[in-house]
C-alpha cells in the first residue's frame, strides 16, 4: 500500500487539490451539480479481463447518487486519480443504488458482484468494534487527520484483525465532523438541561445526557419538520447537512469548538478481483490508496466541511465555549470514552495511539 513512514502525506494526494479551485461554490448549488465521471448504464455487469489489449473494468459500488456532493467532490475525483496512475491497466466505473446500498455493500464485494464499495461501519451489521475510536467524541474535528491516524493503527496491526480476512482494504473514509445546531443559543451546559436534541450513535447520546440535554432519535428526512414544530430544539450534525437538508431555515445557533464523533468507514476491493489484477495494476493501486487514500479522503472532506459554512453565514451564528465551559463538555465525554475503552479489546492503547497519532499529525500540518 501506500506511504507507510508515518503521518506526512502521500506523494500523490495533491494530484487534484480542492482548495486550488475558483473559489468555493455554494454548496446547494455542487449538491446539484452531476460529477465528472459519466455512470454508464447498469448493463455493464462483468469486467473484461485477459488477452491482449484487454481491460479489466472494476465496478465500484458508491451507496451514492451520482450527483452527490461526495460523489462530486471526494470519490469521483479518487477514481479520476486511480484510473489515471492505472495507465489502462483497469478502469474504476462507479456505479450509484440500487446496484448496492449501505446495508448490502460489504456482502456485495466480498460476493463479487461488486468489485470494490464503500462500506459505513455502522450499517452493515458486521461490527469492527475498534475503528470506532474515531467516533468517540471531541478527539478531532479533522477527518484528515483522523483518517491518518486510524490508517496508522491498521498498519500496526492494532485494530480489528476482520479487516484483512474478508476483502482488500484500500483505504479509509469518513464524512465531516458533526457539531451542535439548536433553536436557542447555547453557551453552557446549564443551556442544554432538559432539551430535546436529535442524536445519532451511543456515544453523542450519551454526552448530550450527561450535558444535561435529552437525547432524541428521529430519522434525518423528519428532523427537520421535527425543529420547525418544536419537537426536538437541535441536533447533531455536519455543516455540510445543514446545507443539504436547509436546516439553516429551523436552527439559529450552532457550537464551534466542540465536535462530536466521527463515523468510520472504508473502501474495500473483492480479494478475487485484486488478485486478477496484472503486477502492474496492483502496483498502480497502491500509488493512491492506503495511507494516501485515507488522508486524500480525509481532507477531501475537510474542505466541505469549510466551503459549507457559507450556508450559516446571516443565518447560524457560531460560538466558541469558554476554555472553563469546554472543559465542563470534555468532561461530559468521559462516560462514553470510558465505555467504549472497557468493551473494546485493547481498547485502552488504541484510544492512546490515537490520540497520540492524531497530535502528531495535526503538529506536522
Amino acid at each position: 500500500m501506500a506511504d507507510r513512514q508515518g503521518p506526512q502525506r502521500g506523494a500523490g494526494q495533491s494530484v487534484r487539490h480542492h482548495g486550488s479551485r475558483e473559489g468555493p461554490m455554494n454548496v446547494t448549488t455542487r449538491l446539484g451539480r452531476f460529477g465528472a465521471c459519466a455512470l454508464t448504464a447498469l448493463s455493464l455487469m462483468t469486467a473484461t479481463t485477459g488477452g491482449a489489449g484487454a481491460q479489466t473494468v472494476l465496478r465500484m459500488a458508491t451507496a451514492l447518487p451520482e450527483n452527490h456532493l461526495y460523489m462530486n467532490e471526494v470519490y469521483t475525483p479518487f477514481i479520476e486519480r486511480a484510473n489515471e496512475a492505472a495507465a489502462g491497466q483497469f478502469t474504476i466505473q462507479p456505479f450509484p443504488p440500487p446496484f448496492a446500498t449501505n446495508t448490502n455493500m460489504l456482502d456485495r464485494v466480498v460476493s463479487g458482484v461488486a468489485d470494490i464499495g464503500i462500506i459505513q461501519m455502522p450499517a452493515i451489521g458486521v461490527p469492527f468494534p475498534r475503528t470506532d475510536v474515531i467516533g468517540l467524541p471531541n478527539l478531532t474535528s479533522s477527518s484528515e487527520a483522523a483518517m491518518a491516524a486510524l490508517w496508522g493503527l491498521y498498519e500496526d496491526g492494532m485494530l480489528d484483525a476482520a479487516l484483512s480476512e474478508q476483502f482488500v482494504l484500500l483505504g479509509f473514509v469518513t464524512a465531516t465532523a458533526p457539531r451542535l445546531f439548536t433553536r436557542f443559543p447555547v453557551h453552557a451546559a446549564a443551556d442544554l438541561q432538559g432539551r430535546r436534541i436529535r442524536i445519532t450513535g451511543r456515544a453523542t447520546s450519551d454526552v448530550i445526557e450527561a450535558l444535561g440535554g435529552a437525547p432524541t432519535s428521529i430519522s434525518i428526512t423528519e428532523v427537520y419538520q421535527a425543529l420547525d414544530r418544536g419537537v426536538v430544539e437541535g441536533l447533531t450534525t455536519a455543516i455540510n447537512a445543514v446545507a443539504a437538508f436547509h436546516f439553516n431555515e429551523v436552527v439559529s445557533y450552532g457550537v464551534e469548538n466542540f465536535a462530536f464523533g466521527l463515523v468510520p468507514g472504508a473502501v474495500i476491493m473483492n480479494r478475487q478481483s485484486y488478485d486478477r489484477l496484472t503486477d502492474e495494476g496492483r502496483a498502480a493501486l497502491a500509488e493512491v490508496t492506503g495511507l494516501d487514500l485515507s488522508v486524500f479522503i480525509g481532507r477531501a472532506m475537510d474542505e466541505i466541511d469549510t466551503e459549507s459554512r457559507q450556508v450559516l453565514v446571516g443565518a447560524v451564528e457560531m460560538t466558541d465555549l469558554s476554555p472553563e465551559e469546554l472543559a465542563i463538555w470534555q468532561a461530559a465525554t468521559e462516560p462514553a470514552i470510558r465505555n467504549w475503552v472497557e468493551s473494546t479489546d485493547n481498547g485502552a492503547a488504541i484510544l492512546d495511539s490515537y490520540r497520540e497519532r492524531v497530535a502528531a499529525y495535526r503538529r506536522a500540518e
